[in-house]
């Protein structure tokens, strides 16, 4: 079940991506090339996106972001991601986090950064 509306570069944006919201699931699904210049519209969303994921789900403290589908994400996006945890740690200090990914660099080397960040956050690799 979505309810937010999925985020996608316009037509004009050179790398192609989505985000999308999956409230059963709890899940945040990223896919394509993250390679901008503003991510703030991205940090909105995903901001958005928990908050009416926390709304409807009142007795699970799980959220998972789903990173399987993300080819690249440019030094920015990984700031804005870092924002974003932060700004989670410290609305939902129970908050368990779960990022799902694949083993390949840039991922195992992020995703292991972010696991300093948040004490709370799981890394699944499949």
């Amino acid at each position: 079940m979505t309810f937010i509306t999925p985020l996608q570069a316009n037509e004009n944006d050179e790398f192609h991506y989505q985000l999308s919201l999956d409230v059963d699931k709890n899940t945040i699904s990223l896919s394509g090339k993250f390679r901008l210049q503003s991510y703030q519209p991205i940090y909105n969303w995903l901001m958005d996106a928990y908050t009416q994921c926390a709304e409807m789900s009142l007795n699970n403290k799980s959220f998972s972001l789903d990173f399987t589908q993300t080819e690249l994400i440019n030094s920015s996006g990984i700031s804005i991601i870092c924002d974003f945890l932060e700004e989670l740690e410290e609305s939902a200090p129970d908050l368990q986090l779960v990022f799902i990914g694949k083993q390949n660099g840039w991922q195992r080397k992020s995703f292991g950064s972010f696991q300093d960040m948040n004490e709370n956050l799981r890394v699944k690799f499949l």
